[in-house]
């Protein structure tokens, strides 16, 4: 990873921790050099552990408050190292922030990505809801179309058998009634037809 290739040039260049490298232990030069290397070892663990936990737990709203934990993570590392004078460069802490914003960039487009499933499923829903609710109403005008044309064809029937004019006429009626339903039920159809065509 560039991060890394990076952040391992860096410390290996020295370029990650600066400290007063003029530190005599018990008036050796040798174990002055040693405990300035291990403070720097140890300043160096410490602020690395805090930025991978940042790197670690960002998330797409909440990439400020890792910023500031690295800002304060830096400030307290230096507090520490001061009398040996050490501290975190500046550009080892811009690595780790660049690093913790491609982090939080990957964590946007996760949750840009499940949003859009959201949304996706939930027009999926819909569209299975208007198929279900165009279903439902075909099936209804089918049963009444067979239902209308069940009870025309009966009353056809009886027409052409009836010689009372009173109930030719009561038949003729009911006949014209049950024609205008018809009609009335082809006009729901084609409205159906028109939802279909729009979803």
């Amino acid at each position: 990873m560039k991060f890394e290739t990076i952040k391992k040039q860096l410390i290996k260049d020295g370029l990650a921790v600066t400290a007063n490298e003029q530190w005599t232990v018990n008036g050796s030069a040798t174990e002055g050099r040693k405990m300035v290397s291990d403070m720097k070892k140890l300043l160096l663990r410490s602020f690395n552990n805090e930025c991978d936990y940042c790197v670690d737990n960002v998330k797409f709203n909440n990439v400020e408050n890792h910023c500031v934990r690295i800002e304060k993570s830096f400030e307290m590392v230096k507090k520490l190292g001061r009398i040996l004078n050490a501290q975190i460069t500046g550009n080892y802490k811009q690595l780790k922030l660049d690093e913790l914003h491609l982090a939080f960039e990957y964590q946007v487009k996760k949750q840009d990505e499940k949003e859009e499933l959201r949304r996706l499923r939930e027009e999926q829903r819909e569209q299975q809801k208007l198929e279900q609710e165009i279903k439902a109403a075909r099936d209804k005008i089918a049963k009444e179309k067979k239902h209308f044309s069940a009870a025309l064809a009966d009353l056809e029937i009886k027409l052409a058998s009836s010689k009372d004019a009173v109930e030719r006429q009561n038949i003729e009626d009911r006949i014209a009634e049950i024609r205008e339903k018809f009609h009335a039920l082809e006009d729901e159809e084609k409205v159906v037809d028109y939802r279909e065509k729009k979803c």
